[in-house]
């Protein structure tokens, strides 16, 4: 496992498309930590490694970011059209069963925060299984292994969308009008199958955790935020606006039982 002390988390510690091995980081504090926890998903959750990383310093928590490019950790198979053979969707159940594992057998994790790019995805049954309904089913079958084993699962709501642009560079042409790099609420949140799934679930254990209101007013997102640009490309936060995101992280999980 490597130590990251610098913030070039995302490249650093998130497994690419291709390889199905567990690559994992150590974030926060490692050290005679208070807590152990976990970072899974796809980039969107390597995105949030920064944030992941400022938190656990704060609170003295010992971080495992396992992330992996386009593979939300879940028992259901996540399906992209754009893919001509299924050597990725393998590569990502392997990742996630050994993410799995990584969770189930280390009794020191004690919680499991997660996050996906959800909307990007269709959903699918892995050969073998059955899941009436692959999308939600296998988030929630995930998350029932984990607390059952004594964990407790936080789940992020997406971040809103941004349309396919690319942030900073609409935020260079735009100039004094930022606001034109802004997207309509409506337009900019779609489902996110995680969050609605958690909510469904009833489980005390399960928890979702929405930072919407730092990204949006009652119609808006924004594209830039004060003087911080809030995308670092089309779709994942820069580290500069993940970090910013700790306190409100930090609020919501003191309101938790």
């Amino acid at each position: 496992m490597a130590r990251e002390g610098d913030l070039d988390i995302f490249s650093r510690c998130q497994q690419d498309l291709a390889s199905g091995d567990l690559k994992t980081c150590h974030l926060g504090q490692s050290k005679n930590p208070k807590r152990t926890v976990a970072l899974l998903g796809d980039s969107h959750a390597g995105a949030m490694a920064p944030l992941m990383d400022r938190l656990g310093k704060r609170l003295g928590w010992d971080v495992i970011a396992s992330t992996k490019s386009s593979c939300p950790a879940t028992s259901a198979r996540r399906v992209l059209n754009s893919e001509t053979n299924d050597q990725r969707q393998l590569a990502c159940e392997s990742f996630n069963a050994e993410v799995d594992r990584q969770i189930l057998d280390d009794p020191a994790i004690s919680d499991v925060f997660v996050t996906s790019f959800t909307s990007a995805y269709d959903w699918d049954n892995i050969p073998g299984s059955a899941l009436a309904n692959p999308g939600p089913d296998g988030f929630q079958m995930t998350w029932k292994r984990w607390t059952d084993a004594g964990k407790r699962v936080h789940v992020l709501r997406d971040v809103p969308i941004t349309g396919d642009r690319a942030i900073p560079n609409c935020v260079e042409l735009a100039g004094s009008h930022p606001e034109t790099c802004a997207r309509a609420r409506s337009a900019a949140l779609p489902d996110d199958l995680a969050a609605t799934a958690a909510r469904a679930m009833g489980n005390p254990n399960v928890s979702v955790l929405d930072l919407t209101p730092q990204f949006c007013d009652a119609t808006t997102c924004f594209g830039q935020i004060g003087n911080v640009i809030v995308y670092r490309d089309t779709s994942h936060i820069s580290v500069e606006y993940a970090e910013l995101l700790t306190p409100f992280v930090a609020t919501q999980l003191a309101g938790l039982p």
